[in-house]
């Protein structure tokens, strides 16, 4: 009887402890998935004792959506001068995850997979690289101007995102978003970020139908 005892006492501290580990891989695991844990936040679990995660490379897509069926964005042009090159994307992924690495094409292309597609998509493709003198090239060549540091429309409007949303506590969304915003007042393009409750703005926003 008493080795019985002795028995289930050990057998129940080792499944407390399985479940110590389990519960641990899971909440890293989850955050991971998640795409939360910056570089800073996994030096703080790599400097835990008992904690431990890594990671692994995977491709993800970050940007601002605009309606393209309203003025001056239903117009490609404008949409590339204004996302393609007066954004510095190397700098908006480095301010949350400085490990990351930003593509030279605009999604749904990368630079791993462009070889798989034909000669007449890859010939109307195009590379996005900071340059806000490119972007200022384009909009001046279709009568965009700039007054008082701010760009203008041809028909004498501010060219502005207005209010951009973004899910408050799911840092790597609004941080990346604050920098891309930053460098687009920079060139003369104004937004305000306004960061809502995951609940309203899921419910406001996006739609997964």
């Amino acid at each position: 009887m008493g080795r019985n005892i002795k028995d289930q006492k050990r057998n129940s501290d080792l499944d407390m402890e399985e479940n110590k580990v389990l519960e641990q891989i899971v909440i890293i695991v989850d955050q991971n998935i998640d795409n939360h844990i910056s570089s800073a936040m996994a030096a703080t679990i790599n400097s835990t004792p008992g904690w431990s995660m890594y990671y692994l490379p995977t491709f993800w897509i970050y940007g601002i959506l605009v309606n393209p069926y309203y003025y001056p964005w239903n117009i490609p042009a404008v949409r590339r001068a204004v996302f393609c090159y007066a954004v510095n994307r190397t700098a908006a992924l480095d301010s949350y995850n400085p490990i990351g690495i930003t593509d030279d094409y605009l999604a749904p292309v990368s630079s791993i997979m462009i070889d798989t597609f034909p000669e007449s998509i890859r010939s109307i493709l195009f590379k996005c690289p900071y340059d806000p003198a490119k972007a200022a090239q384009i909009l001046k060549s279709m009568g965009f101007y700039m007054k008082g540091g701010q760009w203008y429309t041809p028909n004498g409007t501010p060219l502005t995102l207005g209010n951009v949303y973004g899910p408050s506590g799911i840092t790597n969304w609004i941080q990346m978003a604050t920098t891309a915003l930053t460098y687009l007042g920079k060139f003369g393009i104004t937004g305000q970020l306004i960061a809502q409750d995951p609940g309203v703005f899921y419910r406001n926003h996006i739609s997964w139908s």
